[in-house]
């Protein structure tokens, strides 16, 4: 069954892919750093209960978001990795198949 599976992969599309990815983590990223460092700002003019509490929360999910993002930047590798096995496999398939005798198949 595994021999009927072709699959159509660009290796170049993989890598502009990749490097989008990587622009929209990018983008990600500042969003995230300008809501801290609004948040931050808000302390000098915010105080009590309330600002503590959402001073508390953002505290609270910041090492979360930072592990998406950490997991997020994984992607953009993982898709080099395959488009450099593509590009690997194919090249190796092209010098097996130029090995081959030409008079075999007449």
């Amino acid at each position: 069954m595994a021999d009927d599976i072709i699959l159509q992969v660009d290796p170049e599309l993989l890598k502009r892919k990749s490097a989008d990815i990587t622009n929209k983590i990018g983008e990600i990223e500042r969003a995230f750093g300008a809501i801290e460092s609004r948040i931050n700002a808000t302390r000098g003019y915010w105080t009590g209960d309330s600002s503590e509490k959402y001073q508390k929360y953002f505290k609270d999910i910041k090492p979360d978001m930072e592990k998406v993002i950490k997991r997020l930047k994984e992607h953009p590798k993982d898709l080099l990795d395959m488009a450099g096995l593509y590009v690997e496999g194919e090249s190796a398939a092209s010098e097996i198949a130029t090995a081959l005798p030409a008079d075999v198949i007449e």
